[in-house]
């Protein structure tokens, strides 16, 4: 295969080549509609890439193979039998894997460090969830991916204190010198470096980063967020999450939640790994890192109450059975 090719960039240059017409949908026909404040922005070019796949970059039929090719070419750069394209980001991608592979109460493996759109997808399809637990590294205090043992082991089962903290440290970044960090916890913060970084982009944020350690203390003391150990992280799942989920709720004072079996998500984003999951029993270890978190600067999105004085959980004595 010839990986010099790009059906959809040679299709998109076709298209504009020809002076063809849209009269589908995007509704901002090729810019000629958006609103030239946003255009100012983004750039009007954005929007003349902005195409139907069938009826814009190829015919009705696809007859000219273009995403066919284009995902050949994929699979092809990455041994694969086949890849599928989509579109949103990875969430949707994630849950229509999930949905390929797996139906309503039949089991999967799940990295129990997956990304919040796993949960989703659990809840949207009814799937039964095995955790394989990450490989927690106690030296550095991180948790690196599940293994490969890890996952064998499973599926044979289902057969039979940094001194500034992370958050105030992203936040200083941003506001001093607009850098914006990738992740940002209670210890660390992470910058993703990519093939179109340069000492353009890397020469300015190693000055920042610099300039931080000078003012390290303006920001302490960091506030002291227990992390669970992870025989403590981990909670029972007493029902499926799409039970818990859908289930009789209430909102409980966080001090008497203890015990009580979850209804809503919980997750610390970034990184957007749940620390409550439904249909788990809550224990004390686990929503004292999430309150001490929330003080800290933690950032929970998915709560019903983000600041967490509260917590969904399962009406006692339905769901949970």
């Amino acid at each position: 295969m010839d990986h010099m090719e790009g059906p959809g960039l040679e299709a998109l240059a076709r298209y504009h080549e020809h002076g063809a017409l849209p009269f589908t949908p995007p509704g901002h026909k090729q810019g000629r509609g958006a609103d030239p404040e946003v255009a100012k922005v983004v750039g009007e070019e954005v929007f003349g890439a902005d195409l139907l796949a069938f009826g814009g970059l190829d015919d009705r039929l696809g007859s000219g193979r273009v995403l066919e090719r284009a995902e050949e070419l994929m699979a092809d750069a990455v041994r694969a039998e086949h890849t599928f394209f989509s579109t949103c980001g990875s969430s949707l991608s994630v849950k229509a894997a999930m949905l390929a592979v797996a139906g309503p109460h039949e089991t999967l493996l799940v990295g129990r460090d997956a990304h919040k759109s796993v949960v989703s997808g659990l809840i949207m399809s009814g799937v039964r969830p095995v955790w394989v637990e990450p490989e927690w590294d106690g030296a550095r205090h991180i948790a690196h991916r599940p293994s490969a043992a890890s996952f064998e082991r499973a599926f044979v089962i289902d057969l039979t204190e940094l001194a500034v903290s992370g958050y105030r440290a992203a936040d200083w970044l941003r506001e001093h010198h607009d850098i914006n960090a990738h992740l940002a916890d209670h210890r660390r913060i992470s910058t993703q470096l990519t093939h179109a970084d340069d000492p353009s982009t890397t020469g300015p944020l190693l000055t920042a980063l610099r300039d931080l350690v000078g003012h390290a203390d303006d920001l302490r003391p960091a506030p002291e967020v227990p992390v669970p150990a992870p025989g403590e992280l981990r909670m029972e799942q007493s029902c499926l999450p799409r039970d818990a989920y859908f289930g009789s709720v209430e909102d409980l004072p966080l001090a008497r939640a203890t015990g009580r079996v979850a209804a809503e998500m919980v997750t610390p984003y970034p990184p957007g790994i749940p620390a409550v999951l439904p249909g788990e029993v809550l224990r004390q270890p686990v929503l004292d890192y999430l309150r001490t978190g929330v003080k800290a600067g933690m950032n929970l999105p998915d709560a019903a109450d983000p600041g967490l004085d509260t917590i969904r959980v399962l009406v006692e004595g339905t769901g949970a059975d």
